[in-house]
């Protein structure tokens, strides 16, 4: 059942959950283009699905949430802004660019943020362009860059460090206090497993990949894998088929497909529970309690009202 329908004013890029509100990145204006693009950070009340308020951002690209304050990236200028939540101010701006250049010349030093995290008081930002940098939140300072061997290094913390998406690599993990990377292979049934998202929540890393290569290349065979956060062992693997964006809340991991409308919730036993979107083509972007949120092509957010069966 949709209980609120919200007008975001511009195309979701990135949306945070925390306890009482919906956090989402919009683009509205040149989103597709090299220039600089404009668009806005939307706080919509968890419960009721109010409009709170709305900060204007430039060159809006991802953000996330901790420390007390909101951590944008901005893709074209290679920056990250530290931004007040309360009213929006822009509190530190860290510039980032790679250690090395990737092909020797001076553009090739731009660092292209595309990706951010945030957990155990450390944030973490991630490029297509095989690195990801570490930021001290008390300070705003960078404290370091890590190679990583995929482009698509995506990172989600859990309590005992952080875990990059290595893509055919399987997981990479840097242990808390620590610069080192280290891959664990991920495969099932003897086959490896491309992964290519990450989601932390409920003392698990929620690794999301697809078989490589396919079993059966006329099918999609994908693939969750749920890590203990705590010990690096697979506690589960469960196979799926579709284009699904997941999120996790309500003591599950929710996913939703972008072609069929279908939503899917993944709990504590691990079984697949399937469930129709009210709408059709939506995409999942967050889950707080009793509820999933999810957008729609036309730049609205829908709250869909769910159970914990």
């Amino acid at each position: 059942m949709v209980s609120a329908d919200v007008s975001l004013g511009g195309s979701p890029l990135d949306t945070v959950a925390t306890r009482n509100a919906v956090w989402v990145l919009t683009c509205a204006r040149r989103c597709s283009s090299l220039q600089s693009s404009a668009g806005q950070l939307v706080e919509v009340a968890s419960l009721s699905g109010r409009v709170i308020r709305r900060f204007p951002v430039a060159d809006p690209q991802a953000f996330a949430i901790g420390n007390g304050a909101i951590w944008i990236a901005h893709l074209l200028n290679g920056t990250v802004t530290r931004v007040d939540p309360r009213d929006g101010r822009t509190i530190a701006t860290i510039h980032l660019t790679l250690p090395k250049p990737i092909q020797g010349n001076d553009h090739d030093w731009e660092f292209l943020p595309s990706s951010i995290s945030f957990g155990n008081a450390t944030v973490w930002v991630s490029t297509a362009r095989g690195w990801i940098a570490e930021i001290n939140p008390r300070t705003s300072q960078l404290i370091t860059t890590v190679s990583t061997m995929s482009e698509d290094n995506a990172t989600a913390t859990g309590s005992h460090g952080t875990w990059v998406a290595e893509e055919l690599g399987g997981l990479g993990f840097i242990p808390r206090h620590s610069q080192r990377l280290t891959l664990q292979r991920i495969s099932e049934a003897g086959q490896s497993v491309d992964v290519v998202g990450l989601v932390s929540g409920g003392e698990l890393i929620w690794a999301l990949g697809s078989f490589a290569p396919p079993a059966d290349p006329t099918k999609s065979a994908d693939i969750i894998t749920a890590i203990d956060a705590r010990t690096g062992h697979i506690a589960h693997q469960t196979q799926f088929s579709g284009d699904y964006s997941f999120a996790y809340g309500n003591g599950a991991l929710y996913g939703a497909d972008f072609s069929s409308g279908l939503l899917v919730r993944v709990g504590t036993d691990y079984k697949v529970h399937r469930l129709r979107l009210p709408r059709g083509s939506e995409s999942l972007v967050a889950a707080t309690p009793g509820a999933v949120w999810a957008t729609t092509s036309s730049g609205r957010m829908l709250r869909i009202t769910v159970t914990n069966r």
